[in-house]
């Protein structure tokens, strides 16, 4: 097997797929479209499974990607977004793997108008938390077999076409576009909250680059994201409909923007801030 694609079912997954192809793996716990294959990553089927179909390149998205979920239910976080990760490592560490890439999250930093990926990480969320123990994990594994590739891409904001709009606990962009048909917007926190949003296109784009990079060392974090800052008011308008301020999510953040010189360095990697004209398209 080439290149496996775990939480293929997924948003990011099965755009990745659609677009770069790959053998997809899936429990469907919470992915909407089908794969080749279900399993539970968070198994030891599963460490049996690697073991005996010894992928050569590795994409790691599934996992628990719900700040709200995750709140509400932090053991579940924890087996989906950690365990997971250990799980699969285990299996890596007894064949010739070249690369193996993980999906981390811009809720590792907790508030930072411009991260780096050098700043230390003071995560406020347990969604958060359980992200960086998985990124910690890859780096014990990079320490431990230095000639396999190893990327923590820290994601931003994603959105784009596929996206699951009956899910209103995970994606701001798509819970606005559902909630624009009912005929109302109910923002959750405050609108001077700063985000960063990259499409899915974007996404995979550097995804991919990161998975053939031949610069850095074997151990690179690589943020993801376009290093623009928009504010929800500036995003909620441009949907031209009717909306309204509530009480925040929880652990929610304030500001989140990503400072993507490294991605460009490394990668030769610039996304494009393109979240406004799509919005105005919907």
């Amino acid at each position: 097997m080439y290149k496996l694609i775990t939480g293929g079912a997924g948003f990011i997954g099965y755009n990745l797929w659609k677009k770069y192809g790959g053998y997809r793996v899936d429990d469907f716990s919470k992915g909407i479209f089908d794969c080749d294959e279900q399993i539970d990553c968070s198994s030891e089927q599963f460490t049996s499974w690697v073991n005996y179909h010894k992928p050569q390149h590795i994409i790691h998205l599934c996992g628990q990607s719900s700040g709200e979920r995750s709140a509400k239910n932090p053991t579940n976080d924890f087996i989906r977004n950690v365990l997971t990760t250990q799980r699969l490592l285990s299996a890596c560490e007894h064949y010739d793997v070249k690369s193996i890439t993980l999906a981390s999250s811009m809720t590792v930093y907790g508030n930072n108008g411009k991260a780096k990926e050098t700043d230390i990480p003071k995560p406020l969320s347990w969604y958060g938390v359980h992200k960086l123990q998985a990124e910690q994990i890859l780096e014990v594994f990079s320490k431990r077999n230095p000639s396999v590739v190893c990327n923590t891409l820290r994601i931003y904001n994603c959105y784009g076409d596929n996206q699951d709009k009956n899910d209103m606990q995970q994606g701001m962009i798509s819970i606005y576009e559902a909630m624009v048909e009912s005929g109302e917007i109910i923002v959750r926190g405050r609108g001077n909250r700063v985000r960063n949003f990259i499409h899915v296109d974007d996404l995979v784009e550097g995804i991919m680059l990161a998975v053939n990079r031949h610069k850095g060392n074997p151990y690179e974090i690589i943020n993801m994201g376009t290093g623009v800052p928009r504010t929800v008011d500036e995003i909620v308008k441009q949907f031209n409909c009717p909306y309204r301020y509530t009480h925040p999510t929880p652990d929610d953040l304030d500001v989140c923007n990503a400072d993507m010189t490294k991605a460009f360095v490394l990668l030769g990697y610039v996304a494009k801030d393109r979240i406004l004209s799509y919005i105005s398209k919907t």
